[in-house]
Order: structure tokens, then sequence, then C-alpha cells
């Protein structure tokens, strides 16, 4: 099997400081998972610039092959493919599946999705149409955790019951995200500014109160922990800064109880000072309440370095530790009250719409502050649950079992698609010429005279080089077997395509390497009289 797989052109590098441990910085590591641990023959990246190829992580040796290709190569690179599967970077799957299928009409090519955040309006409202869509059973949508499965499954019913049409038949299989195990439990020194002498409660990710959590209550609660603990821990909030407002907040309520030397606030951390922070916490805490959460890699990072950790009981969070034995999963509550703002979900920006939400969400504060206090109380509990989280992190999400997933997932789809045979294209969306075609005040058709320029002549006869800043193989080959002339009355298009050699793939493409010359300069429209 070949895996092939559209690059975004902000692939995190991993060490990046300010980083958002969110979908790019997955996709990265998910690239770096497979290229060690995968079992196709090789993974085709499809890029469109230079810019992408230097986010994509080095291959291991022995490793699955990688290859960049040119998105403009997809057509043909289909067709040198025996068992390809389209990896895309969100459950978003239609898109890929009608380009799929009018680049290779009649073949069942499988598109794998993956869930990430399923909350903005552009996801929903994606998800909302999916069953419309002409989607086969080899297709599927990864799902990282129980709860996502479940998004999907309430979306597709939904519309299904409201449109009148079956639900897709694509699959949802379970797969969760993975981590490079390590030795973030390792000692090492506290970061510059931390305290020496006191235990460290660590909250790590995003710090944005938009589409992460709402860190508000703890801080308030942060004495009540305290007394309750009857020793002076310190709480270490640090990650990815976002929205610069929140630290504003955070800031205020900080000053205003005054905590200064007690709720420490540290955005924007390297990979070593994170590290650092998280071998040298006491526990890892992480009150999610917001709906873009469907996973937690930030839970699994701090399992894998031995911490115990205090978790909302919140989406995808409650897949990743047993209450009582990795950590404590406190009680989350939230009622049938977001009308309103589903509605208008359209007219506001994500981040909004999700805060508007949260902020419906309640963490039960009560529970949060005992479970602190019982582990800060409690070291023997702490080592206990510490071991158990880096055993369940190595034996379940440790990456290289995740890429054996979705390489079974991948098997199983090429052998549905083989067993589907050929497939009905049905009908192709509307090409941009037919919704545009009436923008330009001169249409070129095949009926148009072109005639070679000077400049044009000095090109395709080698005397000057054809530069371009888009690669189009195509275009190489319409500069060697195209047939020109630089006659007064020129050529119309027609007998231009006709003369086409084979070494060129279709007229539509040789039709596209006419215009690009058109606009180089090279040709020029022969104006004829009426």
């Amino acid at each position: 099997m070949e895996i092939l797989t559209l690059i975004g052109a902000d692939l995190a590098p991993a060490n990046d400081p300010s980083a958002i441990k969110g979908r790019t910085v997955v996709n990265r590591e998910w690239l770096a998972a497979y290229l060690r641990y995968g079992r196709a023959k090789s993974l085709c990246l499809l890029v469109w610039d230079e810019a992408q190829k230097r986010g994509v992580p080095e291959g291991a040796p022995g490793g699955c092959e990688s290859r960049f290709c040119e998105v403009q190569e997809l057509p043909e690179l289909l067709g040198s493919l025996e068992a390809p599967v389209f990896l895309h970077g969100d459950p978003t799957v239609q898109g890929p599946k009608a380009a799929l299928r009018a680049l290779s009409p009649g073949r069942a090519i499988p598109v794998t999705g993956i869930t990430h955040t399923l909350s903005t309006h552009a996801i929903t409202d994606a998800l909302r149409w999916a069953p419309m869509e002409r989607l086969d059973p080899c297709d599927a949508v990864v799902c990282t955790s129980r709860a996502a499965q479940e998004v999907l499954r309430r979306a597709w019913e939904h519309s299904s019951r409201v449109l009148g049409v079956p639900p897709p038949a694509l699959m949802t299989p379970l797969i969760p995200l993975g981590v490079f195990p390590g030795d973030g439990g390792a000692p090492r020194s506290r970061p510059s500014g931390v305290p020496k002498d006191r235990p460290i409660v660590l909250v790590h990710g995003r710090i944005t109160l938009l589409d992460k959590m709402d860190l508000v209550g703890l801080i308030e609660r942060w004495p009540a922990v305290m007394a309750r603990a009857k020793v002076r821990p310190c709480l270490v909030i640090s990650g990815a800064l976002s929205h610069s407002s929140t630290m504003d907040v955070y800031r205020e309520r900080i000053r205003a109880l005054g905590l200064g030397g007690d709720v420490l606030l540290r955005p924007n951390v390297s990979d070593a000072e994170r590290s650092a922070l998280l071998a040298s916490a006491q526990i890892y805490c992480s009150p999610s309440d917001n709906l873009q959460e469907t996973f937690g890699l930030s839970v699994l990072e701090a399992m894998d370095a031995g911490r115990p950790v205090v978790l909302s009981d919140w989406s995808g969070y409650r897949d990743l530790i047993e209450d009582g034995k990795e950590g404590f999963l406190v009680p989350t509550y939230w009622g049938p009250a977001d009308g309103k703002w589903s509605a208008v979900s359209a007219l506001i920006p994500s981040g909004l719409q999700a805060l508007l939400v949260s902020q419906q969400i309640a963490v039960d504060l009560d529970r949060l502050v005992v479970r602190i206090a019982e582990l800060l109380g409690d070291p023997d509990l702490r080592e206990r649950m510490g071991r158990a989280g880096r055993t369940r992190v190595a034996e379940h999400y440790d990456w290289k079992h995740v890429i054996a997933a979705y390489d079974d997932l991948f098997c199983k789809q090429i052998e549905i698609a083989r067993a589907l045979g050929p497939v009905e294209t049905g009908p192709a969306a509307p090409t941009r010429w037919e919704l545009f075609g009436h923008f330009p005040s001169h249409p070129i058709g095949e009926e148009t005279h072109l005639r070679v320029t000077p400049t044009g002549e000095a090109v395709l006869g080698g005397r000057e080089h054809a530069y371009r800043y888009l690669g189009q193989p195509w275009n190489d080959r319409a500069l060697g077997n195209l047939s020109f002339t630089n006659a007064p009355e020129g050529r119309p298009v027609a007998d231009m395509l006709g003369h086409l050699a084979a070494g060129s793939r279709d007229r539509e493409e040789a039709f596209a390497a006419l215009l690009w010359m058109l606009k180089r300069g090279w040709l020029e429209v022969v104006h004829r009289p009426r």
C-alpha cells in the first residue's frame, strides 16, 4: 500500500516554543511516527511549495520511505499507485473524496480523516452535510476518543433524520493519538523562578479562556487547596499563549487574591523548560471545560513523565485514565442552554462561540480542591498513580502501537476498496470555469487564434530560461510537444491541441499550458477582424 497525505503549510517544528499542541504538532508527530513504524511501501507527501517541506520530520533509518510530490502531479501519481490510501488531516473527508473521484474516475480510493476539534462551525457544518456526499464503505474517519465517535454518530443521525437520507457508509474506528515515550520522569533542576522547596501543581497547555479551559475557578480556590493540604503548594500555569487577554484576566485574579507568590504564569515555555516543569511537578492538573477538547495530548505527556493527573471528567479525557488508578476524574456539569449560540455560530469567531458555550460548563471545584489536596498529602499515592500512568502510556499510547492500528485500518480499507470494484463516478462539481468563465473580457476558446511572440520564440527555442514560480510538470511537456507559429494569422487553439504529442496527458492539460504561456507573454491573441 501507498499512503498519500497533503502537507499543510503550518506544520509546527518540534522545538517551536510557541507551538500549540494541537493539530499541526500532532500531524507532524504522526508523520514522524509513521516514517519510523509504518508498513506502507511509501509515504507520498503532497506539497505546493518549498516551505512545506521544511516542516516535515526526517525518516528513521530502515523505516517507511517518503517522497515529496507536487499537488499538480497528483493525477499521474494516482495512476502509478497500486493500492493508495489518502490521509486527510481532519474529519471533513468529502473534499478529498470528490477530488479523487474526479481525478481517478471509477476507482474507489480510500480516504481516511482524523478527528481533532469538532466544535467549530466549519466542522459541524461539514458533518451535517456528510450524509449527502458520495462516500464509500472503504472510507474512514478515525476517532481519537469515544466522545468524538459519539459526536459523529449524533451529527449523522440528526442529518439523516432531517434530510431523509441514510447516514454515510464510512467507518469510524477508535484510534487514539500517541507519544514517543521518553525519560520525562528523570530528575532535573527546576526552571528559574519556580520555588525549589515547594510542591508544584502544573497546568500545561494552551493558555486561553476561549478554546481550552477557564482556570479562574482554580485560581480562586487555590487558598482552599493550600488550607486543606496543610502545605504551601505552588500552582504553575504554563504553555502556549494564544490570547493575551487570558493572561490579563488571570493576572487580575492573582493580584486581587494576593496569590503572587503562589500562582505562577509561564507562557510560551521552551521544550526543555516544559520537560523540566513536568519532571519537577508533583501533580498535573487539567480541568478542561471546552467543547474543542476531544482527546488530551498534554495529559499523555504528563503521564509519560510519571505524574499523577487530576482531570475534568470531560470528553476524551475520560478515555485516558481510570478514575482512582492513574489519577482522578472530577465531575463536570452542563445542560441544554446553547441554542442561541449554536444558531449564530456562523456569525461569530469560533473562539468566541466556544467561550460563550464554555461559560455554561462547570467543573466541580469543591471536588477539584479535594483531589488535588489528597494527592499533595499522600506521596505514596502519587508514586503509585505516576507509575500506573507511565505503564498505561507505554501499553496503549506509544506511537508504535498507534501506527500499527492505522496500518491495520489502511489494509482493511484497501481490501474493501478492491471488493467494491469499479464505482460510479456521479456528477462532478462545477469547475471554476463554469462558475467564473464570464469574468474575462475575452474568453479563450478552441477557435481563438494564437501566435508566438519574439519573447516566446526565445524561450521555446531554448535561448532563454523558462522561469516559473509554481511547479507544473505539464508545462515542460507542452513546451516540447505543442506546435506553434508566429505567422500573422496565428493558429487556432483547436489546431494547436490537435497536434499535441503523446508526451502530454490530455487536451485540458495542454490547454492549461497554452493559457500559462499566454500569461507569460510567450503567446499572444490574434484579434481577427469581424
